[in-house]
């Protein structure tokens, strides 16, 4: 798997760069897994929670958005005090920072923030307005899912579910958040 910056167009290229990679640091950084020591790439990463990635690094939005406030007040006032949701917070502290990763370094970052802000998460705020917490929680899942898919992080997420998401002592009451920390070492986030 090569850097998700990286691209051919005849060269070597980096589109974070906007510029042609040389053949020395295509072979140290960009090919495999060597591009998380890639100066380039760790500069402005997104923050591991997706949603934060969508509305504000990419849209613009402020940090206290209606969208991501709604969002946040779910999270701590209904999924991390209800077991049946246990799955959804591990989903988005697991495989939420790659997902992040992927769509801060996608060459049509925008125009997918700005389908994804106003076809699902307003749509999933406007449920959870409602108190409709299932279809908020499908149309969630149902997002994640078609990322997962779209950034070819299938693989990555059965490999995950199959090893209980690398989480030791998880504790549902502070989950949520985008972030798991051995996780992030084991994959160099």
């Amino acid at each position: 798997m090569s850097c998700i910056n990286y691209r051919w167009n005849g060269d070597y290229w980096c589109d974070k760069k906007k510029a042609r990679v040389s053949d020395a640091d295509y072979y140290k950084y960009c090919r495999n897994y060597g591009y998380s020591d890639c100066p380039i790439y760790k500069q402005d990463t997104s923050s591991g929670c997706y949603l934060t990635t969508i509305i504000c690094k990419i849209l613009g939005k402020q940090d206290n958005d209606s969208v991501l406030e709604k969002m946040r007040k779910f999270r701590d006032n209904v999924l991390q005090k209800d077991k049946k949701y246990a799955q959804i917070l591990k989903d988005y502290d697991t495989i939420g920072p790659l997902i992040s990763n992927y769509i801060a370094g996608d060459y049509f970052n925008s125009y997918l923030s700005e389908k994804l802000y106003n076809r699902i998460l307003v749509p999933i705020t406007i449920q959870l307005d409602k108190n409709q917490y299932e279809g908020a929680v499908k149309m969630y899942e149902n997002m994640t899912l078609s990322l997962i898919n779209y950034y070819g992080l299938s693989n990555v997420y059965s490999d995950l579910k199959r090893n209980n998401y690398y989480l030791n002592n998880f504790d549902q009451s502070i989950a949520g958040h985008g972030r798991n920390e051995y996780l992030a070492k084991k994959l160099s986030l």
